[in-house]
């Protein structure tokens, strides 16, 4: 079995952020039952409507104020579906060896005597 590499994993993040607007757009407009003034469809799958992803932003700032309840669940999808997608890449990158790691790991503090000796520091004595 190939695992997935990390570019992999992150370029499916990125598709799948994509895809978020297309399925709040065709939430509402199923919700709506497609009506005719939301424009047209990316293309026609029998009943089904598709809608491209720039959709739902003109129509949420067209129609928000005037049919709530749609928006409101096409919103809670997308937040649903981003929450599964951001999930979803941290389980890839992790099963792929994928670790954070500190901009600090491989540094460690000076000994009094390493100070010393790099002179950064100069003792007044009278």
């Amino acid at each position: 079995m190939r695992t997935m590499t990390h570019a992999k994993a992150i370029l499916l993040g990125i598709l799948w952020a994509c895809c978020t607007p297309v399925l709040g757009a065709q939430i509402v407009a199923h919700q709506l039952r497609y009506p005719v003034w939301l424009g047209s469809p990316l293309m026609r799958l029998g009943r089904l409507w598709l809608y491209s992803l720039h959709h739902y932003p003109v129509w949420y700032w067209k129609y928000g104020w005037y049919y709530p309840a749609p928006f409101e669940w096409g919103l809670a999808a997308m937040a649903v579906w981003m929450i599964a997608g951001a999930v979803l890449v941290a389980m890839l990158l992790k099963r792929s060896g994928w670790q954070r790691r500190s901009a600090y790991a491989n540094t460690a503090w000076a000994s009094p005597g390493e100070i010393r000796k790099a002179g950064l520091f100069v003792h007044l004595r009278k």
